[in-house]
């Protein structure tokens, strides 16, 4: 392989891997989303936990969109999300790190 080959191969997997990048950054969950996996078959519930446990171990440490809360038990932190996803369809919207900050912090503000 020349020279030129491999230059040419190295922009086409730096180009590829830039693609890559940008759509992965650009696939944020929304509300909808949220509540969809929470509503799921077992790989999409855990997910579903996964995520809002994420977003509300942020919380312990820092502000998240606005929201801080209180550290409480995952599957009333989940029960607390779907809920809020539930009562706000006007919402769903919106990014769904957002809206379980929301939620958690309405539900368990700290003292």
């Amino acid at each position: 392989m020349g020279s030129l080959s491999r230059t040419t191969l190295a922009a086409l997997i730096a180009g590829s891997m830039l693609v890559s990048a940008g759509n992965a950054l650009a696939d944020f969950a929304s509300g909808k989303d949220l509540l969809q996996w929470c509503n799921s078959n077992d790989y999409e519930k855990e997910k579903c936990l996964g995520y809002i446990m994420g977003v509300a171990d942020m919380m312990r440490y820092s502000i998240v969109s606005g929201w801080k809360a209180c550290a409480a038990p995952a599957v009333q932190v989940r029960d607390v999300t779907i809920q809020f996803l539930q009562l706000h369809p006007e919402y769903r919207h919106l990014d769904g790190a957002g809206l379980v900050a929301e939620a958690i912090g309405r539900a368990f503000p700290c003292q």
